[in-house]
């Protein structure tokens, strides 16, 4: 929206915070990734990058390691359970290769410290 002050075509940029809202639910697993490049819209280029997310669960086997293994052999296949599709920009899935690569490190930092008594990484 433009002023007076500011031409229609001159930009304002100004900081705003963000606050995240707390999570309700638990924290879900996710072991199964997928992507898919958009379809080209109308300058030729992608209109973005679907990222699917899901869990696949090792399937419930129950009795002796032969009935276990009669009861694998009687699958077909095991379904992914879908958790979540987002349509990511190329520039957003950049911040997003970044901030995973970010929290890789500190896992692994921690991982190779180990932790103190308190649950605090160890110095």
């Amino acid at each position: 929206m433009s002023t007076p002050e500011t031409p229609p075509n001159e930009q304002v940029v100004t900081n705003v915070r963000v606050d995240w809202e707390q999570p309700t639910t638990a924290a879900v697993p996710a072991n199964q990734f997928a992507t898919t490049v958009g379809l080209p819209a109308a300058d030729g280029k992608p209109d973005g990058i679907y990222l699917t997310i899901g869990i696949l669960e090792p399937p419930f086997l129950t009795g002796s390691p032969d009935e276990m293994q009669k009861q694998l052999q009687g699958l077909e296949n095991v379904t992914t359970r879908l958790l979540g599709r987002y349509v990511l920009t190329r520039a957003r899935l950049a911040e997003l290769i970044n901030l995973l690569q970010v929290a890789a490190k500190k896992y692994d930092a921690v991982s190779e410290r180990g932790l103190n008594d308190d649950g605090g990484p160890a110095e």
